[in-house]
């Protein structure tokens, strides 16, 4: 969710993705838009994983609402990221996120409490974090909705 520029860590994220989907019935979404948007989907054909992924561009109410109620994991990759609302709309829905270490994200997510955080541009990190709340479905759980309170006691949300 946002822009598709360089700090946004999208590209990590399309890498570390196709380290683990090959042979999984695994789909990642990407919405957003900005300056990389092809280049990312050139680079999604190149790791031979375009067919498991989907650039749906900007997106706006309510679709973004069904967009957050679809998905399983919601993964933030930005390599710097001042606050975060997107994670903490995703956590506010109740889905287990998976952010990286930096800036207002590292205030918003506590790991293995509230979330995953891997160190920012770490691909093996990333890969690892997705793997692990792939097949955990309990910690999905878990960290959605010790997330979703988290959000509810500590932050005004509309």
């Amino acid at each position: 969710m946002g822009r598709l520029d360089a700090e946004k860590g999208v590209d990590i994220l399309l890498e570390a993705f196709a380290r683990i989907a090959k042979g999984e019935a695994i789909h990642l979404c990407i919405a957003g838009s900005g300056t990389l948007s092809e280049g990312l989907k050139s680079r999604a054909k190149e790791l031979s994983i375009s067919g498991q992924i989907s650039f749906v561009g900007y997106v706006e109410n309510p679709a973004l609402a069904a967009l957050y109620k679809s998905a399983d994991i919601f993964i933030c990759p930005s390599l710097y990221e001042p606050f975060g609302l997107v994670v903490l709309e995703a956590m506010l829905q109740g889905l287990p996120v998976i952010v990286s270490n930096t800036g207002g994200l590292k205030e918003i997510v506590t790991h293995e409490s509230t979330g995953l955080l891997f160190d920012p541009g770490n691909i093996d990190g990333l890969a690892s974090a997705i793997t692990r709340l792939i097949k955990d479905k309990d910690a999905q759980k878990a960290l959605g909705n010790a997330g979703r309170r988290h959000v509810m006691e500590n932050f005004h949300m509309e």
